[in-house]
């Protein structure tokens, strides 16, 4: 259940104000998950949270007339909260509307989606990216409390620094338990080899052309949802929005309710569409990636119900403890292409093995690793409280990478 924007009341035992990275236009919003943005309601509802949603277009700044941030106050008139969430790499706000947060709630916590540390390649090939979303995370870094941050390592430094609290994502996770399969997808899949949905940044391409994985990796040309008409819905709901804004109409709560119901229902079909999509493939692979933490195909593929085989990521002994290597995942070294394809054939040659595989990783999601384990652990964090996690009795001693 989503609570409405006029639902929000001043006597609930904890009030948010939710603010989560959107776009204008599905190209852009597709590479930015549900899980990341929206599948964070689902998570406040069962944990006693009522909450206000305010999304944060990137092609828009906080102060823009056709930003839905610079309504906020009007949206937030005779409501109290207690605390903030917001997502701080890439969200363009200025610090009029940062200010703002701090006077409206006494907590307020930034989401950070990738690894602080730059990957050489992106230094390289994207050089006024990596400036810009540095200067929106030491602006945005002034105005949190508290950070939850995908890099273990980044949570690390936050804590030796000591300027801001921060938690590690991992702990938890960032699927909503409803959309994870209760029956496991039949063998052999539609799509029989591995399956990679992402960007062909790095060393991608390669990967996908190499001699060793030819027949058994595949990267689809779209996701499924791109065969409905929502991403349509997605595009013209927004244009219609900021058409309305950019006019200089009043922002009524009617309105408003309008346009996040029907962007959430949007945003929930297509995810359910893009894990339908996955389950269609043999397994779900992650090739290597810039990020120091696992890209969210790895938690979603598991699911769908199919196996995921992932690269390791180097250096970063937690995140390699969150999933069994040969019973509830599958991994490879980022600079072996034959190790990966060998995995694939064994996924392709012993369906039993490969449920067994998915079946262990779905128990695993489920016990330690639901959006709602997640807000949970995040409240108990700022209450101080000890937090369980499928990492309270692994013991970080030795090499561990």
């Amino acid at each position: 259940m989503v609570v409405s924007v006029s639902s929000i009341n001043n006597s609930a035992s904890l009030r948010v104000l939710y603010i989560p990275l959107e776009f204008k236009t599905w190209q852009n919003a597709s590479h930015f998950p549900y899980s990341g943005n929206y599948g964070f309601e689902e998570g406040f509802a069962p944990n006693g949270v009522e909450f206000l949603t305010i999304p944060a277009l990137y092609e828009t700044t906080s102060s823009e007339q056709t930003s839905w941030l610079n309504h906020s106050r009007e949206l937030c008139a005779g409501k109290y909260f207690d605390q903030v969430w917001l997502e701080i790499v890439h969200s363009r706000l200025d610090e009029d509307f940062l200010d703002w947060t701090t006077t409206i709630a006494p907590v307020r916590i930034g989401f950070i989606w990738e690894s602080c540390e730059m990957h050489p390649d992106e230094l390289v090939n994207n050089p006024e990216g990596v400036k810009i979303r540095r200067i929106n995370l030491e602006r945005n870094l002034k105005f949190v409390t508290h950070v939850v941050a995908i890099d273990e390592k980044d949570v690390e430094k936050f804590n030796a620094h000591g300027s801001v609290k921060a938690k590690w994502l991992w702990d938890a996770g960032i699927v909503p338990e409803r959309f994870i399969c209760k029956e496991l997808p039949p063998t052999p899949a539609p799509n029989n080899c591995g399956v990679f949905y992402g960007a062909l940044y790095g060393e991608r391409k390669k990967w996908l052309e190499h001699h060793a994985l030819k027949d058994l990796l595949v990267r689809p040309v779209a996701s499924l949802e791109y065969t409905s008409n929502l991403p349509g819905l997605f595009d013209k709901l927004n244009a219609t929005s900021e058409a309305f804004l950019k006019e200089d109409n009043a922002v009524t709560f009617d309105f408003f309710t309008t346009y996040i119901d029907s962007l959430r229902v949007i945003r929930r079909e297509c995810f359910s569409l893009w894990l339908k999509g996955l389950s269609m493939g043999a397994a779900i692979v992650n090739l290597p990636q810039f990020g120091k933490g696992y890209a969210s195909r790895v938690l979603e593929g598991m699911a769908a119900g199919r196996p995921v085989i992932s690269c390791e990521i180097p250096d970063r002994p937690k995140t390699k403890a969150l999933f069994e290597d040969g019973k509830e995942i599958l991994l490879y070294k980022g600079d072996n292409p034959c190790q990966l394809a060998e995995h694939i054939q064994q996924i392709l040659s012993d369906p039993d093995f490969a449920r067994r595989i998915s079946a262990n990783a779905i128990k695993k999601l489920k016990n330690f690793h639901t959006m709602e384990t997640l807000v949970r652990q995040i409240l108990d964090w700022i209450e101080n409280k000890e937090i369980n996690s499928c990492l309270t009795t692994y013991s970080f001693q030795g090499d561990q990478t």
